[in-house]
């Protein structure tokens, strides 16, 4: 293969939580709290690190009730929501995962969700033997779309040059960040397709992460 590591970002790229974050607030955080969530702008927090948000959200939601408690009300609700439905695992990752191992690449999540988190969800749908690096958004000081946990994550994985190291994501600033770090990211849109308005930043854009792999089987060294 071209690329012998591969670096996945977390939520709404291997996992549905995405979906479960709007749904939450909107089912739950907002008759709590009796504040308004529009979709927009709750798609607009994804991708960021605990201090970004914090930093972003009064300016989007008010100040009736803090970041840290809209956001303790919405882990709950998707704590309950798992325990009861499952984590809902995103199509094709066990397969491209096991193609990855197959053709013996190196496997890293660097998350902008916290570090315990990424660790509990892998755990959860059984796939720990496919990382052998986890990195969250709480081991760095500057969040996606700056490139530093994707530089740490090429470091952790014995990566010395970036242009070995594929990148999945999902997100604007996810794909601003793989490309900064000097990586190739490759697109599977969830609540948004950021190369429509980053046109020419993706190696590749696919629908999902089991269409990655004819991709990467045409590039090999």
């Amino acid at each position: 293969m071209k690329f012998q590591y591969a670096i996945f970002d977390m939520d709404g790229l291997m996992f549905d939580t995405e979906r479960l974050f709007v749904e939450s607030f909107q089912q739950s955080v907002a008759p709590e709290t009796g504040m308004d969530f529009p979709k927009d702008k709750l798609i607009s927090i994804i991708g960021l690190n605990h201090a970004s948000t914090v930093e972003r959200f009064p300016e989007l939601f008010g100040t009736k009730y803090t970041c840290d408690q809209c956001y303790a009300i919405s882990e709950t609700w998707t704590r309950h929501y798992i325990a009861q439905h499952g984590l809902p695992v995103k199509p094709g990752l066990i397969e491209l995962l096991r193609w990855l191992k197959k053709n013996h690449c190196r496997i890293a999540v660097a998350s902008s969700s916290a570090r315990n988190k990424v660790a509990a969800y892998i755990e959860n749908v059984h796939l720990t033997e496919y990382f052998d690096v986890l990195l969250g958004g709480d081991m760095v000081t500057r969040g996606k779309p700056d490139p530093q946990i994707f530089q740490m994550a090429a470091e952790a994985l014995g990566c010395e040059d970036p242009a070995s190291c594929i990148v999945f994501e999902d997100s604007r600033n996810g794909l601003l960040a793989g490309k900064a770090a000097g990586m190739k990211v490759i697109v599977v849109p969830d609540l948004q397709d950021p190369t429509e308005r980053l046109p020419g930043y993706a190696y590749a854009k696919v629908k999902t992460l089991a269409d990655a792999i004819p991709i990467l089987s045409d590039h090999t060294s």
